[in-house]
Order: structure tokens, then C-alpha cells, then sequence
């Protein structure tokens, strides 16, 4: 029977358990509460074994970092428990977990790039003070929806690596696990394996399966996945996009993180992007994602979209026309320029006055011209500024000097 009441060993808070909320082969997690301030904490409490002056070392460097200070992702341990029992305790994380959440997932990819996004900021600020999470999985990530916004937790740090430590006595989660960790006994978790797993993570939650399936008939089918150093899913090596696989096709990624997926399942630890890679790729998707006019379904936007990436729809993307004076020019294509030629041979109209970009389903217009480019917007036209892309669609009305036009 564990104690009811716990005192912390640097703060001094007095803690009361309350129900046990999980338990694995290191012990038994807690949720409880701030006796003083009524606050709700997670309190972790190590199995006999594991009660040790490493364990206690490992609690307290981890501790003294404030690592939760640096990021409201990062929710690790903010003082220790030695008074009897050997353990710690953190901020309590809302949410269920990602494991549970991809079960049956409700999010949009939007969605899941901000997650990702979240996932990444925290590693890359553990990363960057050499400390390794050591155990990046499903079950260490909580996912709480506040507001339509999912906030993200990273919990579960007993198994990290600091050069300032002994160090940790387990490998990771087998679903996750670099292949170096597989094949080597003596292996231990750091940044490298980190990436590994946080690759891993990613997959699950944009692709919504994980890298190995079709390929975890067998153990050795999955081992072999695991270890062989490639992205078995990568569309070039095989011309396949997943779609059979259950979960989104690849082709509703971009290049930019297709190849980075590509990177980090390389056997070469070097080769593996680093969470900052990862961050700086994901805000660029996040204000690039596209919705299919047909079906509804979200995907990156770049130039090769022409069509919806979802294997049940296909259906081709739209085309706007620019029409004047009863005569019209299709833009169909990736570039589509306009000027006095194309716009009757007007006098004011510059030889090249404005460009239309068609990327994915959308249409842009920039303007190049030496003479103005106006939108009718509220009954009044504005000018456009040159060399500045603008979104336009069906119905909008534009002006090139003094020639009219309207999109259909």
C-alpha cells in the first residue's frame, strides 16, 4: 500500500495521492494534489530495482534543468521525492494520449502539422541543452483540445540521456526504436535515436499509420522495415503513394517533407534532421495547406497538385479563365503571363503586366507590370502592389491600366 501523503525533497510541497493513473516495468505513476495550493501534479514512484543513487542522480540533474521553464511542451520533473520512496513529480498534462487519439482520429492535417509542430519545438529545446527524450512514442505525448486548438504535452523523461548523468537502463518503445538500438546490446538512447523516433511520430500523426505497415506481417517482416536504413513508403523507390495502407496517401505531403522523412530512417545518424529541420519544414506546410473543392480532404499545396492526392477522389483541380471584351485566356498552367498582346494591343496594358501562378487548386495573380494592376474589392478598386502575390478566384475583377477583366 503507498503512502497517502508525500513531502518533496528540494520545495518541500506536500503532496496527497490520488488515484494511480498508470503503471509500467519502472514504477507506478500518480495523479495528486498540491496540498498547500491545491494544485494537480503527476507524481512518479520507481519500482524496487530502479530505487537507486543513479536513479535519484538522474531525477535531480533533470530537475534542476527546469526544462518546463523552457517550453510549454516539455513537462518533466520539477523536484524529487527520497524520503522512503525514490521518485519525482511534474505538472499534471490534460489530455488523453496520442496513442489513444490515433485510434480513431478525429483531427484534420492542419491539425496535425500544429501538433507536430509542438512536438518538435520541445525536442528541439531538449536538443539543444544535450539532453535526449530517450522514449519519444505515442504514450509520451498527451493531446488536449482547448478551444479547437490541441495542446501538446511530452511526458515520461525517465528514460533520458544527459553526458551529465549515468546512464538510463532502457531502450525505448519497440514500435519506435532506431535501428541501433536493435542491434546492439550494449546501446543506449541519445539525439540520434531521438530523430529516429521522432520521425516515427510524425508519420503516425500526417500520414495517420506508421512506416512499417504492409510491411509487419511478421516480426522479421517489421524488424527488417525497421532496420534496413529506408523509408519503405518513399514514392521514389517504389511509385507507390501508401493509399492501400490505410490512412492519407503520401501524396498529400510536399517535397520538403518527404525527403525529410526520407533522412531520418536512414541508418546514417547523421543523415537525420534535427527537430529545428523539422520545425522550420512544418511552418511552411502549416501556411501552404489546401482543401480538395471536391471532397474536402486537406494536403500540402505545392505545384505538382493538380489533382486531389486522395485515392478515392482524383478529381482534377478547376481551372480559372481570365475573361475581357468577350474573348478569354485560360489559366491552366503553372505560369500564365498577360500583357498588352494578350489584352487587345491596349495602349496603357504593359508588354508584361501581371502573372497568374496556378498551384494546387488555387490561383494567385502577381503583378509586374510598369503600369498598375487593380481588384475591385467593396466597389472600389485598389492597386496592387508589384511583385507581391495575391489569391484570386472566380468571379474577382481585375484591372490591367485601363483593360477590364473578370475570372471565371
Amino acid at each position: 500500500m503507498k503512502k497517502k501523503s508525500l513531502k518533496t525533497e528540494t520545495h518541500g510541497m506536500r503532496l496527497s495521492l490520488g488515484d494511480l493513473e498508470g503503471q509500467g516495468g519502472e514504477g507506478e505513476v500518480y495523479r495528486a494534489r498540491n496540498v498547500a495550493t491545491g494544485e494537480t501534479l503527476a507524481v512518479k514512484l520507481f519500482a524496487d530495482k530502479f530505487r537507486t543513487p543513479d536513479t535519484i542522480q538522474r531525477i535531480r540533474y533533470l530537475a534542476r534543468l527546469n526544462i518546463q521553464n523552457e517550453s510549454p511542451v516539455l513537462f518533466g520533473p520539477i523536484d524529487t521525492i527520497v524520503n522512503g520512496e525514490v521518485g519525482h513529480v511534474s505538472r499534471w498534462a490534460d489530455g488523453v494520449s496520442l496513442e489513444d487519439i490515433l485510434k480513431n482520429p478525429q483531427f484534420t492535417l492542419m491539425d496535425g502539422i500544429q501538433m507536430c509542430l509542438a512536438i518538435a519545438q520541445g525536442v528541439g529545446v531538449l536538443h539543444a541543452k544535450q539532453v535526449a527524450h530517450g522514449d519519444i512514442q505515442s504514450l509520451n505525448i498527451k493531446v488536449h483540445m482547448d478551444g479547437g486548438a490541441a495542446r501538446v504535452a511530452l511526458i515520461d523523461f525517465d528514460n533520458y540521456r544527459s553526458p551529465a548523468v549515468p546512464l538510463p537502463r532502457m531502450m525505448g518503445q519497440h514500435l519506435y526504436m532506431a535501428p541501433e538500438l536493435r542491434q546492439r546490446s550494449d546501446a543506449v538512447p541519445d539525439v540520434g535515436s531521438d530523430k529516429y523516433e521522432l520521425a516515427i511520430v510524425f508519420h503516425e500523426i500526417l500520414l495517420l499509420r506508421h512506416p512499417a505497415a504492409g510491411y509487419d506481417a511478421t516480426e522479421d517482416g517489421f524488424l527488417n522495415a525497421m532496420c534496413s536504413g529506408v523509408w519503405t513508403q518513399d514514392r521514389a523507390r517504389n511509385r507507390k503513394d501508401g493509399s492501400a495502407l490505410g490512412g492519407y496517401p503520401v501524396t498529400i505531403l510536399n517535397a520538403d517533407i518527404e525527403n525529410l522523412f526520407r533522412r531520418s530512417l536512414s541508418r546514417d545518424i547523421g543523415m537525420r534532421p534535427g527537430a529545428f529541420d523539422w520545425k522550420d519544414a512544418l511552418s511552411k506546410a502549416l501556411n501552404a495547406v489546401g482543401v480538395c473543392p471536391s471532397c474536402g480532404v486537406q494536403f500540402i499545396v505545392d505545384s505538382s497538385k493538380v489533382a486531389c492526392p486522395l485515392t478515392s477522389c482524383r478529381k482534377k483541380f478547376p481551372d480559372l479563365r481570365l475573361v475581357f471584351k468577350g474573348r478569354e485566356i485560360p489559366l491552366n498552367s503553372g505560369a500564365v503571363a498577360v500583357g498588352r498582346p494578350d489584352l487587345g494591343g491596349a495602349h496603357k496594358v504593359s508588354a508584361r503586366h501581371a502573372v497568374f501562378h496556378k498551384i494546387g487548386p488555387e490561383t494567385w495573380v502577381t503583378a509586374v507590370g510598369s503600369n498598375p494592376t487593380f481588384r475591385l474589392a467593396g466597389g472600389k478598386w485598389f492597386q496592387l502592389t508589384n511583385n507581391m502575390k495575391l489569391l484570386v478566384q472566380k468571379g474577382d475583377k481585375l484591372r490591367f491600366a485601363d483593360v477590364e477583366a473578370e475570372l471565371a
